[in-house]
């Protein structure tokens, strides 16, 4: 499950990948370690204002909770960090958002843990766009929201079944979040679709760009040091503990 991820792009990049302009700006702020546990802010386009884009705090709060997001997070009895894909139609957390709230989620990085002996190992996982590990591309993930009303959006994250890259690096759970390809994005935000196309979109819109992935070092789920666990270091590879290597 994608718990963690990268976004480190300058907000004209975001304003300039749809020509979306942004809403609250000052909040905005490039990270290198975006841990969903601690329900960040994140940028989204969602499905009710497709010309903006958005601030959302990561972690959909159900509808029947929307009156005190603080005391459903803090309760801690449910993870929407993510979003199956196969429950999303039948949960009541969900079921309407799939619907009437979905969303583009931006990012350009994730980490997903690869097992090996018992043992756990984070891998970063990008796109590339050049030499440097900081020219990643910027994608979309596929998303589902909640709103109060007020402007303020919550934001679970589509998984599907891992494709065939990614069951090697997510090796336990053989999943990994919906990376939308770009002429799918449109559709995923398009009003009115129906839950076959939906469903459609989750099966088939995985992006046809190249992934690559390498082991990190476990720093990134650090709670102390801050300065080392979002910043361009914690992007530095490290040796595998499963050899030879994946990839």
């Amino acid at each position: 499950m994608c718990y963690k991820s990268t976004l480190t792009k300058p907000l004209k990049s975001l304003v300039a990948y749809k020509k979306t302009p942004a809403k609250a700006p000052e909040l905005y702020k490039p990270s290198y370690n975006i841990d969903g546990f601690k329900h960040p802010i994140i940028f989204i386009i969602p499905q009710d204002d497709k010309k903006m884009l958005h601030p959302a705090t990561w972690g959909l709060v159900p509808e029947f909770q929307l009156k005190d997001p603080s005391a459903f997070y803090k309760d801690g009895k449910y993870n929407t960090l993510n979003a199956r894909d196969d429950k999303v139609f039948t949960s009541n957390s969900y079921k309407r958002s799939i619907i009437e709230g979905r969303c583009l989620v931006f990012a350009d990085g994730f980490y997903e843990p690869h097992e090996y002996l018992k043992k756990k190992q984070p891998y970063f996982c990008y796109i590339p766009d050049g030499r440097s590990i900081e020219d990643r591309q910027l994608f979309t993930f596929a998303g589902i929201y909640t709103s109060n009303g007020n402007g303020d959006y919550f934001v679970s994250l589509i998984t599907v079944p891992a494709n065939p890259f990614f069951a090697e690096v997510h090796n336990a759970k053989l999943r990994m979040p919906l990376v939308l390809d770009p002429g799918i994005e449109d559709s995923w935000i398009e009003e009115g679709q129906s839950p076959n196309i939906i469903k459609d979109i989750m099966r088939e819109g995985f992006t046809t760009r190249t992934f690559e992935a390498y082991p990190v070092s476990n720093l990134i789920y650090s709670k102390s040091d801050v300065e080392e666990t979002d910043s361009v270091k914690i992007l530095k590879p490290v040796d595998p503990i499963e050899s030879p290597r994946l990839f």
